[in-house]
């Protein structure tokens, strides 16, 4: 059975993210830091951590979950191109 999404709140290292049942784990501290998280919990779409220092931190889940690695390929080259031709000085004056 694979299990979507695995937290952990860990001693001083702030919340860990797994998305394959617990092989690896990605660090996620976006706005906690490296804290000690004595708590996790889970509702309406967000995920509460108990932090040591008394503080509680909460985020939306989507952030934490939404990224997957897809492919272990490295793009050695990628190039950008406009789609159409746009004229901002009109542009600007017509919106």
């Amino acid at each position: 059975m694979k299990i979507p999404n695995l937290f952990a709140g860990t001693n001083g290292n702030g919340v860990y993210v797994s998305n394959d049942n617990g092989s690896s784990w990605t660090q996620r501290n976006e706005g906690l830091g490296n804290v000690t998280v004595w708590s996790l919990g889970i509702f309406n779409n967000y995920i509460f951590a108990g932090r040591s220092d008394g503080g509680v931190y909460r985020r939306p889940l989507g952030e934490l979950t939404s990224i997957q690695q897809i492919s272990n390929d490295v793009q050695k080259q990628f190039s950008l191109s406009q789609n159409y031709p746009i004229n901002w000085h009109n542009y600007e004056s017509d919106h």
